[in-house]
């Protein structure tokens, strides 16, 4: 082309205008045409787009005919004579024929309640006291169980207290652990204790003589008392 005149500068050379878009390549200045790389996400929203045919909407009978087994062919297939069901039996063959009915295990109804309670009276001696509850079980004659209680009602504590039981030799005896070794003034606590006794040649109307001897301290003073009773 021809060269852009002089510039009023006087400069030996001219500035030529940028080449047009007829020149050869492209100008590093300009970025690359983007039609030839376009994706889906960066097309213009002006772009056109080409119609996609929709399928034909089939009916609902339609439908159902292509999807029943009866429209798809079924090649024939020779098969065997189906054997007939054998009767229903259990794992273990004909089980109720070779051992008989049914049975469920008795489940017995929850025993009445057999024990009988009763209080003797109240003994005492120097300030301690001795409630007894006596407990009996009509199911198991001449099994007795006795229950003592010891309180002090003085205004001195008891120490070091101990309770035994005496018996008739035929008869065994356990007795347990008392609660404490100390009994408090003025009923501030109590001592208890269980004696369980079982009378081999026990009889109708028979009564069981036994006693109780506690022993116990009052300061530096020993004391000892046997308590009798017929049960």
């Amino acid at each position: 082309g021809i060269g852009a005149p002089p510039s009023k500068g006087g400069g030996g050379f001219g500035l030529r205008p940028p080449p047009s878009s007829s020149a050869r390549g492209t100008s590093f200045l300009q970025p690359p045409p983007s039609a030839s790389r376009s994706t889906p996400s960066t097309l213009s929203a002006n772009a056109p787009i080409s119609p996609v045919p929709l399928p034909v909407p089939t009916s609902s009978a339609n439908l159902q005919h292509r999807l029943s087994p009866a429209s798809a062919p079924i090649p024939a297939m020779s098969t065997m004579p189906s054997a007939p069901a054998p009767a229903a039996e259990s794992d273990f063959g004909n089980f109720d024929d070779e051992f008989g009915d049914w049975s469920t295990p008795d489940v017995p109804a929850p025993a009445a309640r057999t024990t009988t309670t009763e209080s003797l009276d109240a003994w005492e001696q120097d300030g301690l006291m001795c409630d007894v509850l006596v407990e009996r079980d009509t199911a198991r004659p001449g099994w007795t169980r006795l229950v003592p209680t010891f309180v002090n009602i003085t205004g001195i504590p008891f120490t070091q207290f101990i309770c035994k039981v005496a018996v008739p030799k035929h008869i065994g005896v356990t007795m347990g652990q008392l609660s404490g070794s100390v009994l408090n003034p003025r009923r501030e606590n109590h001592v208890t204790t269980s004696v369980t006794f079982e009378n081999p040649m026990y009889q109708p109307g028979q009564f069981v003589k036994l006693q109780l001897r506690v022993e116990f301290k009052i300061g530096d003073q020993a004391r000892s008392y046997a308590i009798p009773y017929r049960v």
